[in-house]
């Protein structure tokens, strides 16, 4: 009987033995707690003839495959051989032999992108060399943080079956969806501080300045928030309940368990190990404070609420870290702790991503509706930045077409780009008065970084006329 129950899975298996039978390779790229490891073994189930070499990418996976292996009622060390790149990296020459003579007919590579370049080169392209008649099925997250191996990227990029994101795993079941969401900003004195620094970064001399209106509407609105440790208290749903706290990592978590008592309230248990969170059967609130790492999406049971602790704003981390604390805990309220205010768009991006494939987004709530408001504000406040590979003064020159909406000889014009050549005379141009100096907005453009923040609205400088040109 198939151990695949989900119809996504199922079609994902076949994929995956169609690309092994035409290609010799595969490779599974979908979000963590979505049931990789039993479509390994539903591979393994109808194929009983083939060895196979299970290499995982560090310690934490490896015990991970373990628990999956008990828990389908599997055995290891016979034709399938669990290993991890610690140990092939510590090999000797006689574990080479042994496992040359073992001959595997597929290579399996778990969690392929948290692999390192020295990780491939020290004991993946050996087993290259050692098996070349060998295929191979690399199992991955879409959404892996940090820089993954260049050669096992472009290697696999045309191998990859059956993608699926985050989103598309919550609308298909494979993966719970919140029972509620809630998105705080901690610490809050960090982020109006960021924040600040960017408006001031990006004003132009001589040019109008709305971000200082915005900012001090949001400076204000941000004075008559309560403190995060009252809407942290408000959002609890069990005040004697268990809850995973999951920080970005190590540096995170450390300061996490350092303020948790003031987070959350004196008499809190704090716990860095499961066993212990596990055994506490107290009549207070239980925390365990991890890192993000594959050792988060264990089963954890009795789970009250999951707590997000956030410090980069890109979505990878977040993603990845949503995952893996919805596969360890299930359908459980929600709570984001980020530091900066770009961080707080994530998650409506994964709202949309979960309407767009056909299901009904996980409810989003705030304690105070003046919270939204706020960050929402912030949020169009901050930078964006820009890639296209102009240089340094590339983000302020986005923001010079806005900037160019003021009052005086710019408005309703926009403003050219530091570095970009114009095509045809200036004069020449439809929206460009032919008094316009061109060369003094960008001298402006590449001396803001310094310029001081200015509250209250300016005159924009008028162009000179030159010397000797008389009377108007």
């Amino acid at each position: 009987m198939s151990i695949l129950v989900q119809d996504s899975n199922k079609t994902a298996c076949r994929a995956a033995e169609a690309g092994l039978q035409q290609k010799n390779c595969a490779a599974l790229v979908r979000p963590a707690g979505t049931g990789k490891g039993c479509i390994v073994w539903e591979l393994l189930d109808a194929h009983p003839e083939m060895r196979v070499l299970w290499v995982v990418s560090c310690a934490a996976r490896l015990e991970l495959r373990r628990a999956l292996t008990k828990r389908l009622g599997r055995t290891l060390g016979g034709r399938v051989r669990l290993m991890s790149c610690e140990q092939l990296a510590v090999q000797n020459a006689l574990g080479w032999v042994a496992l040359a003579e073992f001959r595997p007919g597929l290579l399996v590579l778990d969690g392929w992108r948290e692999m390192s370049a020295k990780d491939w080169t020290d004991c993946v392209q050996p087993l290259f060399r050692l098996c070349p008649g060998a295929k191979l099925l690399a199992l991955g997250e879409p959404d892996a943080p940090g820089d993954s191996c260049r050669a096992a990227e472009e290697m696999l990029a045309d191998a990859i079956v059956e993608p699926l994101a985050l989103g598309g795993a919550m609308a298909e079941g494979l993966l719970p969806m919140p029972a509620s969401y809630t998105a705080l900003l901690w610490p809050l004195e960090d982020a109006m501080a960021r924040l600040r620094a960017e408006v001031k970064n990006l004003h132009l001399p001589s040019c109008p300045d709305p971000n200082a209106e915005k900012y001090q509407a949001l400076s204000l609105a941000v004075e008559k928030l309560p403190p995060v440790e009252q809407l942290l208290a408000q959002w609890l749903p069990d005040a004697a309940g268990r809850c995973l706290v999951l920080c970005e990592d190590d540096a995170a978590a450390a300061q996490t368990a350092e303020q948790t008592e003031k987070l959350f309230g004196a008499g809190t248990h704090i716990y860095k190990d499961a066993e212990g969170f596990a055994a506490d059967e107290a009549a207070t609130l239980r925390l365990l404070v991890c890192a993000n790492g594959p050792a988060v999406q264990s089963p954890l049971a009795g789970i009250s609420g999951v707590v997000l602790v956030r410090r980069s704003a890109g979505p990878a981390a977040y993603r990845q870290m949503l995952a893996r604390a919805l596969a360890a805990c299930g359908s459980v309220p929600v709570a984001e702790l980020s530091a900066a205010f770009e961080a707080l768009t994530c998650v409506q991006q994964l709202r949309k991503e979960c309407s767009a494939a056909g299901a009904e987004a996980f409810p989003l709530e705030e304690p105070l509706s003046a919270c939204r408001r706020a960050y929402r504000l912030g949020a169009l406040l901050c930078r964006r930045k820009a890639d296209d590979g102009r240089g340094k003064d590339a983000g302020r020159a986005s923001l010079l077409p806005l900037w160019g909406r003021g009052r005086g000889p710019l408005a309703g014009k926009p403003a050219p780009c530091p570095g970009r050549k114009e095509k045809g005379a200036s004069h020449r141009r439809a929206g460009r008065p032919a008094g316009q100096n061109r060369h003094e907005l960008e001298k402006a453009a590449r001396a803001g970084v310094g310029e001081r923040l200015r509250f209250g609205p300016e005159v924009p400088r008028q162009p000179q006329r030159p010397a000797g040109a008389g009377p108007l």
